[in-house]
């Protein structure tokens, strides 16, 4: 009679374990692109860093090359401010990076030891991340406002 009611019980352990192995897949789906969505705001931050500051150099530039100002302002000064804002929103990028790098990672391991102890279904496919991708994008523009800001050089200047 025991015998019975433990294998009618399996099923229901078997679905209940079924659930709870998708529960923290979503879970873990959920934590992913909450990392998205934190590293995105860190990219509005660098970006609005260092469109400021390429502004804020435009603005200069242009009010030095007008005949209101004739010869009254002073360009240097705004160009390192301008430089340090966008070296500022650079490191708030490349931090924000490498705290999304480390997030995944961790993510990743974690994972990979839930599917070992047989928690989880199989591994998930590396799925492109677009804010990395723009991230990148926005590094390569930065140096290059950088660059160009510094050297009297480039398409910015």
């Amino acid at each position: 009679m025991q015998e019975n009611s433990d294998k009618s019980a399996a099923p229901h352990l078997q679905g209940s374990l079924e659930l709870a192995s998708r529960n923290t897949g979503l879970a873990f789906q959920r934590t992913r692109l909450a990392a998205e969505r934190t590293f995105m705001a860190m990219i509005r931050t660098a970006l609005s860093l260092i469109g400021f500051g390429f502004t804020i150099f435009q603005f200069f530039r242009a009010l030095e090359k007008s005949s209101l100002a004739e010869g009254s302002v002073r360009l240097a000064p705004a160009r390192n401010f301008s430089v340090t804002l966008i070296v500022f929103g650079l490191v708030v990028l490349v931090l924000g990076m490498w705290n999304h790098f480390a997030i995944m990672r961790a993510l990743k391991a974690e994972r990979r030891e839930l599917v070992a102890a047989g928690l989880l279904h199989g591994e998930l496919p590396f799925q492109l991340s677009i804010p990395l991708l723009s991230g990148c994008a926005l590094l390569v523009i930065g140096l290059v406002a950088v660059f160009a800001l510094t050297m009297h050089q480039g398409p910015f200047h």
